[in-house]
């Protein structure tokens, strides 16, 4: 009996698994589709994707080692973009790549989950971890949209799960992907190389004592002793492994080593290095650095400025970034003294965690510290969960290296996408943090006063059911208003299409598929012409896999694959480069009277936040010609929709 009650709760956390999977999928899928962000779109307009796509490209169609350079922060991300490329072409390429980076963000959900089940064996904790990465609208917005940062927040949730799944089980595979998922995270961000030492390093102690902070519930489940110290030590053989086999393959094709060539990817942040002494110590020029100024600004200037680091970070990348916060922190915080309370926990104190009240106290009290409610109650909440909980303590200490470089680094620190790694490690020690105080204290003492014995263990998995199901169910509603939405655009565009001269160019905004549109519309597309126009999509673009030859002579070959590259991913420059005003290239693109309309999506078909005008911005001037966006032919199925084209004379002129 005991033995079909084990299968089917295993059954039952599958389909959870399943459920978050599904769910995280549909929501990033649903923005893609929406054009809210995408592999060529950021959703602003920082067009930082171009770097990684223009260097897929380049290693895609030519001989160059573009990608394979540690200080450039593509090295997990541009060789599998660029294969999508060279297997499918261009269009085709990035659609499939599109697929992976969201089945990639996606996962990240159910790989929480599985790593708070690990360490707790309940599943309530680890479906509250799971579903808060399904919302989380950091990871949905630089998990698919372009920046290298989406493998970085992958290799962050594999390396964790690792750790948590070798702890609570060690075994050689476990180990080995423990340690290779922590190298493939040294490798997507090579800034985090030596916190990413630090934790392989620590982590062999720290398994080799794992019954001192493992929660009863998973020591009581795995009967094994301790493992010997050579499993424990396998995760750090197979991390420097990783970063021994990247070195050597850097090396075999000719990639960078680093800013400064010397020793491969252990001094690929010496550039960082510059701008981080910079940003603490303006009267030191970049080529003025030396490696001892580092450590003088850290000992002079960072130490001294660290509580009010650590409440620019709680503040700026985590209470303001994770969805109801002041739920959640309140849910951690009673769970914590919960634990304390139940379990005596307080009676039984080690030094380790009272070092760590302390120095939460001393950051709480320091006088630089700013007295913001929200970053003091961050602090008692982490405190707590420090004090009581050790396998969360355990958590904290191996991500604490991590923590403080982006602590250190926070000056110079843009947008939340480096320190969503912290609010990551949240969500995990809020799900384990929950579990232990409901299901593993609470709930045994609950079990032996009460005559409930067989509702009680059902309850977690009902509840997780439940919740689970209400998450894809949000993701499926998603889903099918964009898909009807995205008909109704495909409807739009080819009517568009049969109105436009064949000589006729269509401008579009930033958050379209601009393939999509050239198909639809069988015209030439000029992409997100409101930042410098940022690729061309016509005939030739989809060309160099089968319709584009190339001569026999080696050296030609070199120039062809160069032009293949050009053509397939090229901006507005790149056609007009001779030109030298941004009038200049209109009035070569209006040659032999073409028209220029124009294209964004929407019910209006213009976003509603923008004015009804364009300044038009493909080179650098002084100023930039603005032209006003006129309804040319109503839409039949819409009476609030129109074909729009751009006014022959620009209107005004702006800086």
């Amino acid at each position: 009996m005991t033995t079909i009650l084990r299968q089917a709760f295993q059954q039952n956390l599958k389909t959870i698994y399943v459920g978050l999977f599904a769910a995280a999928w549909l929501l990033r899928n649903a923005h893609v589709t929406r054009g809210d962000y995408s592999p060529w779109w950021d959703g602003v307009g920082w067009s930082y994707a171009d770097v990684w796509i223009s260097r897929a490209v380049e290693l895609a169609y030519t001989d160059a080692t573009a990608g394979f350079n540690y200080a450039a922060e593509g090295m997990v991300f541009v060789p599998p973009m660029a294969a999508f490329i060279k297997l499918f072409g261009m269009q085709g390429g990035m659609m499939g790549w599109t697929y992976a980076l969201i089945t990639l963000s996606a996962l990240i959900a159910p790989i929480a989950a599985s790593t708070v089940y690990q360490l707790t064996r309940h599943v309530s904790g680890a479906v509250l971890a799971g579903g808060f990465v399904v919302i989380d609208p950091v990871l949905r917005w630089f998990g698919v949209n372009g920046w290298s940062d989406s493998m970085t927040m992958f290799f962050t949730a594999v390396a964790f799960w690792g750790f948590a799944s070798t702890a609570a089980r060690p075994t050689k595979l476990r180990g080995i992907i423990f340690g290779g998922g922590l190298g493939m995270l040294a490798l997507s961000h090579t800034t985090w190389l030596w916190p990413c030492v630090l934790w392989a390093v620590t982590a062999w102690p720290l398994l080799l004592l794992r019954h001192r902070w493992l929660p009863t519930a998973v020591v009581d489940a795995e009967t094994r002793r301790n493992p010997h110290w050579i499993i424990s030590g396998i995760p750090l053989v197979a991390f420097f492994g990783v970063l021994l086999l990247s070195i050597g393959l850097v090396m075999t094709i000719g990639g960078s080593a680093g800013h400064d060539e010397s020793i491969p990817i252990f001094a690929v942040d010496s550039n960082n290095q510059r701008a981080l002494v910079i940003s603490y110590d303006p009267s030191i020029t970049w080529h003025e650095w030396k490696p001892s100024d580092t450590i003088r600004v850290l000992i002079t200037k960072f130490i001294p400025a660290i509580p009010r680091q650590t409440a620019a970070l709680l503040h700026g990348h985590l209470v303001n970034v994770i969805p109801g916060f002041a739920w959640l922190v309140l849910l951690v915080g009673i769970s914590a003294s919960v634990i304390g309370l139940r379990k005596h926990v307080h009676r039984r104190l080690s030094v380790w965690a009272l070092m760590g009240l302390a120095i939460c106290g001393v950051v709480m009290f320091h006088p630089a510290t700013p007295q913001e409610p929200s970053v003091m109650i961050s602090l008692i909440v982490v405190a707590m969960v420090w004090l009581f909980v050790p396998v969360a303590r355990i958590l904290l200490l191996v991500s604490l290296p991590i923590i403080g470089l982006l602590m250190l680094y926070m000056g110079i620190t843009t947008q939340q996408r480096h320190s969503n790694a912290m609010v990551y490690v949240f969500y995990l020690i809020s799900g384990i943090t929950f579990s232990i105080a409901v299901w593993d204290t609470m709930g045994r003492d609950f079990i032996r006063n009460t005559s409930l014995v067989r509702v009680l263990p059902s309850t977690p998995r009902a509840l997780a059911s439940i919740a689970v199901i209400a998450l894809v169910i949000i993701g499926a509603g998603d889903t099918i208003r964009t898909t009807v939405d995205a008909r109704e655009e495909t409807a739009y565009l080819k009517w568009l299409g049969t109105q436009m001269h064949v000589n006729d160019v269509l401008f579009t905004t930033g958050n379209v598929n601009p393939w999509s549109v050239h198909e639809k519309t069988g015209r030439t597309v000029y992409y997100d012409v409101r930042n410098t126009g940022r690729l061309i999509v016509d005939s030739n673009t989809n060309r160099g896999l089968v319709d584009m030859q190339p001569p026999d002579n080696e050296s030609f070959q070199r120039v062809f694959d160069k032009k293949k590259a050009q053509t397939v991913w090229r901006k507005v420059q790149v056609d007009h480069s001779e030109a030298t005003s941004n009038l200049e290239i209109l009035a070569s693109i209006r040659e032999n009277g073409a028209e220029v309309w124009f294209y964004s999506p929407g019910p209006s078909g213009y976003p509603k936040t923008d004015s009804m005008s364009l300044k038009l911005h493909f080179i650098g001037e002084p100023t930039y010609p603005i032209f006003a966006i006129v309804p040319r032919i109503a839409y039949p199925d819409s009476d609030e929709r129109f074909g729009y084209v751009l006014d022959a004379t620009p209107t005004d002129l702006n800086g």
